[in-house]
């Protein structure tokens, strides 16, 4: 309906592309949401959404305020296509690493959490590109910070959402210390109440990575005081069997 509007309404055009686009997506993740090998008809739903994300970028996005978003869909799905160097090249483009306060809704919030999170596990999967002890070390350093932030932004988004569900408000947000976008975030409307806000695989991996990679490094102390702040937060209904795990 959007994308029909007057033509002189070009936003509405490019906030239809963008919706479908994503609903594309998720719709595909939804389905297969592990490391399942990539379908033909799996990669033809991708190219579909793709091309919707691709008509979402530009000025007018950006006065939308899903510029930044469209970019960060992007990435998501060429994680999903397996393309992981592409994948880090579109979190650049988004320029997620560019932290501010900023207040954030907590559809935004899941958004930068998958983003963070989908940043640490390509970086795991692609090839050691050197045998150097310090750059071995500065990935190791930039892996465990990458699973830090999204475990925060993921509990993050997990209260924020039984929140706003128990208030019933349409949007809610709230002011992020050192974590956030360079430029607008989306405003569209939280799930409503009594909507079960699933984890996925890539935010559990954002919950629980940090801890185990801190392990793996033989870093006992800080894996368990990542441990301990992941149970001292406040719990939510989504959290539940990540934290008796």
């Amino acid at each position: 309906q959007l994308k029909e509007r007057p033509d002189t309404v070009k936003q509405f055009e490019t906030l239809g592309w963008f919706l479908i686009g994503e609903g594309k997506l998720e719709e595909y993740l939804e389905e297969f949401p592990g490391d399942q090998e990539l379908t033909r008809e799996g990669r033809d739903r991708l190219k579909d959404a793709k091309e919707c994300l691709c008509k979402a970028i530009g000025e007018d996005a950006r006065r939308l305020g899903v510029h930044l978003d469209s970019w960060i869909l992007l990435a998501k799905l060429h994680y999903a296509l397996g393309n992981y160097t592409d994948t880090l090249k579109y979190y650049e483009k988004a320029q997620i690493e560019s932290l501010e306060e900023k207040h954030l809704p907590a559809r935004s919030l899941k958004i930068m959490a998958e983003a963070f999170a989908i940043k640490g596990l390509c970086y795991e999967k692609l090839p050691l590109q050197t045998t150097s002890k310090h750059k071995l070390l500065d990935r190791e350093n930039k892996l465990i910070k990458c699973f830090e932030l999204a475990g925060d932004l993921t509990l993050l988004y997990l209260q924020e959402a039984d929140r706003s569900s128990r208030r019933g408000h349409t949007q809610s947000t709230l002011s992020l210390q050192s974590v956030g976008t360079t430029s607008g975030t989306s405003s569209s409307p939280v799930p409503p109440a009594n909507t079960e806000h699933k984890l996925g695989p890539v935010l559990e991996a954002a919950l629980l990575k940090a801890p185990q990679l801190n392990l793996r490094a033989g870093r006992v102390d800080k894996a368990v005081a990542r441990f301990r702040a992941m149970l001292s937060a406040e719990e939510t209904r989504s959290t539940g069997a990540v934290r008796m795990r």
